[in-house]
């Protein structure tokens, strides 16, 4: 259904609602209506779904075509375009209805919402209070009894629940309401409900009025700091998404009850972070780390203590052997080294050099890794001789541009080049190749 205009001072929206403009310049949002696609719609957006949009908008500039709204047609397979890797599913579907990008940036991948449904118990009952686009909710459904989604959002929450119908979802129920306004406990009651068994936030990390990212978890809405009590009075498990650069060793300063911390990464880049609160807990913190590549849940978990363990002695410390190992991304962002050694049997080369080695191969090491084919003085004139090589800088004083400028290298390739320091302090640079392993969950 298409919006419609109101008078000649209102404004019109299509895909979100229709508006009126106020005498201070902000809009006031009439009514929602959902632009559904209509067949014709679908099939002109397959069609085109290779196409230029800029380019189809001039074509198509003067159609008049019923049932055909170029300019939709052009935003929806912008979209599907964009985030067909991080949202599969909702992509293939040739219903679902898309927001604006702004709002998918933020959303969940479908990779890590699938992993956040591990977190929650079968037939549980759940809030998520910051619904958005509705990833996380949508997976979340499928596992528990019942989803509240909440929005702040009207537009937004319409057409989220109209996607979800699409979608056959009919244990979730919306409300439109601004947690970061109103207490959890008035938009519970507001639907009938004095509690959930778990409560999931994915705070905004743009300012409201400049846009702009934000990282510190208070500068994020909601405060999910500040509304905490209000949290743990409606439900005893509390799971938060923060920015993959929050700091970690902050967080048990800033918050009670921590029982588990994940730190999420897919194809050696990290994606999330996610705080697990309990109420009342006062056990050890847990830390996970997981490799999503491929649909794969490779994770590894240490206790506080271990990450914190660190070896000062030089046997622990390497030149380069046989085997090149790079650790995930998300072991990096822990900076948990020492029971890699302890449980692969490796060594790093350098107390800062982040690489680890061994003479034999290591099919299950959580991270990436290489058969090292010569290991040459970073400086060498030998390296002029290799012409394409994927470059990376550990504990290195210059930095990959300025690499691949002083010895003229194209990128790609199937040669990996490490400049990096070892335990004597020279400075290397590992020539290697990708050493194919067995574990599906590895790039």
């Amino acid at each position: 259904m298409k919006g419609t205009k109101l008078n000649s001072n209102d404004t019109e929206i299509p895909l979100y609602g229709v508006f009126n403009q106020a005498k201070d310049g902000k809009k006031i949002l009439l009514s929602v209506m959902v632009h559904e696609i209509t067949r014709k719609e679908a099939a002109f957006m397959q069609k085109h779904a290779g196409e230029a949009t800029d380019k189809l908008m001039f074509r198509y500039s003067e159609s008049s075509e019923e049932d055909l709204d170029v300019a939709f047609c052009c935003s929806q397979i912008a979209a599907r375009r964009k985030y067909a890797a991080k949202l599969p599913t909702f992509v293939a579907d040739c219903r679902i209805v898309f927001p604006p990008s702004l709002n998918l940036e933020q959303s969940s991948s479908e990779a890590t919402a699938r992993y956040k449904q591990g977190l929650i118990g079968k037939g549980e009952t759940l809030a998520d209070l910051t619904c958005g686009f509705g990833i996380d909710s949508f997976y979340f459904a499928q596992k528990a009894a019942s989803v509240l989604c909440t929005e702040k959002e009207a537009w937004l929450s319409e057409i989220t629940e109209y996607n979800f119908g699409v979608l056959g979802l009919t244990n979730c129920r919306f409300v439109c309401a601004d947690v970061a306004k109103q207490s959890v406990g008035s938009i519970l009651q507001s639907v009938g409900l004095s509690s959930v068994d778990v409560i999931y936030l994915d705070p905004s990390r743009r300012n409201e009025n400049t846009k702009q990212r934000v990282y510190a978890i208070e500068d994020c809405s909601p405060d999910v700091k500040a509304m905490m009590k209000d949290l743990l009075s409606v439900s005893e498990h509390i799971i938060i998404k923060l920015s993959p650069m929050v700091d970690l060793k902050a967080l048990e300063r800033d918050f009670d009850g921590i029982c588990d911390v994940h730190v999420l990464s897919l194809r050696n880049e990290c994606k999330e972070v996610l705080v697990e609160i309990r109420r009342n807990y006062e056990g050890k913190v847990l830390y996970h780390v997981a490799d999503l590549t491929k649909g794969g849940f490779g994770v590894l978990s240490f206790s506080r203590e271990e990450c914190e363990t660190t070896d000062q002695t030089g046997d622990k410390y390497s030149q380069v052997g046989r085997y090149l190992f790079e650790p995930d991304v998300s072991l990096m962002k822990i900076g948990l080294f020492q029971p890699l050694i302890e449980r692969y049997g490796v060594k790093k080369l350098h107390r800062n050099t982040h690489l680890f080695t061994s003479d034999r191969p290591i099919e299950d090491f959580f991270g990436r890794s290489f058969e090292v084919e010569d290991v040459l003085p970073a400086g060498s004139k030998s390296i002029r001789n290799i012409k394409k090589a994927n470059v990376a800088v550990r504990n290195f004083p210059q930095n990959v541009e300025q690499i691949r400028k002083q010895h003229k290298l194209s990128d790609g390739g199937d040669i990996y080049l490490f400049f990096a320091i070892l335990k004597d302090e020279s400075k290397v640079c590992i020539v290697c190749k990708k050493l194919r392993t067995a574990n599906p969950t590895r790039k």
